[in-house]
């Protein structure tokens, strides 16, 4: 059983492709970024085919909108990134051949025609979510902006029509979580006989656990959101405990004006900014627990990272924190908006550093078990072996 992965991008796909190809399942990694990326990820060049020049337009003229926009506030954002994706789809679409065994895409493009291709060619295709439902996720951003005053957030209302049309035309869907498929299934979307839950993965080789540097209890969250994210109501948290020799350190590309603007940022919280991951590696390491409580989120791949590192999570029954912890035992499953509750779960373990450290090591060991990209491409394996002996 050989597989192409088609992306637009990167999200997760790399490591997937990596792992497949360990099993000698990968046919080809099919990508918009140059070759010299993905040999980061020991894919082999001859099974990578890249339209790099994709990517570099896209680059290019969303730097172009960025200036238009601020000194003569004309946006060409929204028609830059439909244009790409309209380019991206056909000109993969031509490149497909009756050999390919199975498609993974998806990963939040638009690829009706290549589905229409596949389809024609009776090849076997699997789209992986992004995002929960559009329902759940407008509803919850409708609800939050409301909350705190902030404008309406803008749909690229071109590209989720053809991300929907993508969903309805793949044979199958991967969802990175239980509670994605959830969404889908709650609106009717889809039919849950299409679906393979198969929840993100990590690198266990690099993320691992280390000494800790440091004597401070530290709370660490990764995030690119300030509003979905739930940075608004772990902050509250944090700042009602008050707790000595400790620090909250909030990672990520999230919205710092915005946050400064809705929240109190004490001395003691501190804004790292966007990192790498071998630089991720050491932040997690440094910390006590990791704490994400996310509104909406089809994953996201920083609490398997995190519990891999072998510190205890706390997060959200809206992602996939669920599918990876039981609550009281790799950490605690949390409502989001709840910062009585928040509040408490971080305090326990400020408190009891021997539970902190027993639970811990369960996050590790559970990751171990069932959260390695090796464990994320078996499960796509065994998947498809199931239905096309079915067919």
């Amino acid at each position: 059983m050989k597989f192409n992965i088609y992306i637009k991008g990167r999200a997760w796909s790399f490591q997937l492709a990596e792992s497949l190809n360990k099993k000698n399942n990968l046919n080809y990694l099919i990508t918009s970024y140059p070759k010299f990326y993905t040999n980061k990820y020991s894919i082999p060049n001859n099974k990578v085919k890249s339209f790099f020049i994709i990517e570099l337009f896209q680059k290019i003229f969303l730097k172009i909108s960025y200036y238009l926009n601020k000194f003569f506030n004309i946006s060409l954002y929204i028609y830059t990134i439909n244009i790409c994706d309209l380019i991206s789809d056909y000109i993969h679409s031509l490149f497909i051949n009756k050999s390919s065994n199975i498609y993974i895409l998806g990963f939040g493009n638009s690829t009706c025609r290549i589905l229409k291709e596949l389809k024609k060619k009776n090849i076997p295709s699997i789209y992986f979510l992004n995002n929960c439902s559009d329902n759940f996720f407008d509803k919850i951003l409708e609800e939050e902006n409301a909350k705190f005053g902030i404008k309406n957030h803008t749909v690229n209302t071109f590209v989720r029509k053809r991300v929907n049309k993508s969903i309805q035309e793949s044979d199958y869907i991967g969802a990175i979580s239980s509670f994605q498929a959830k969404t889908y299934i709650d609106d009717g979307i889809i039919d849950g006989s299409r679906i393979l839950i198969n929840p993100l993965g990590v690198n266990t080789k690099l993320f691992k656990p280390n000494p800790k540097h440091n004597n401070k209890f530290i709370v660490s969250c990764v995030a690119n959101d300030v509003i979905r994210k739930g940075l608004v109501y772990l902050i509250e948290a944090y700042n009602s405990l008050s707790l000595e020799n400790a620090e909250l350190w909030l990672i990520g590309s999230f919205d710092k004006n915005l946050l400064n603007k809705i929240t109190n940022l004490k001395a003691n919280i501190k804004i790292i900014g966007l990192v790498n991951e071998f630089k991720l590696v050491n932040y997690y390491n440094e910390s006590s627990v990791f704490c994400l409580p996310t509104l909406e989120d089809g994953g996201p791949m920083v609490i398997p990272q995190a519990m891999s590192c072998g510190i205890p999570v706390i997060s959200s029954k809206y992602c996939i924190a669920p599918d990876l912890i039981t609550s009281g035992q790799e950490g605690y499953i949390i409502d989001p908006r709840n910062t009585k509750e928040i509040a408490e779960k971080i305090k326990f373990l400020y408190d009891n550093p021997n539970e902190r450290s027993l639970m811990g090591k369960i996050a590790r060991k559970k990751i171990e078990e069932i959260g390695s990209w090796d464990n994320v491409s078996e499960r796509l394996i065994d998947f498809f072996n199931k239905k096309l002996k079915l067919k």
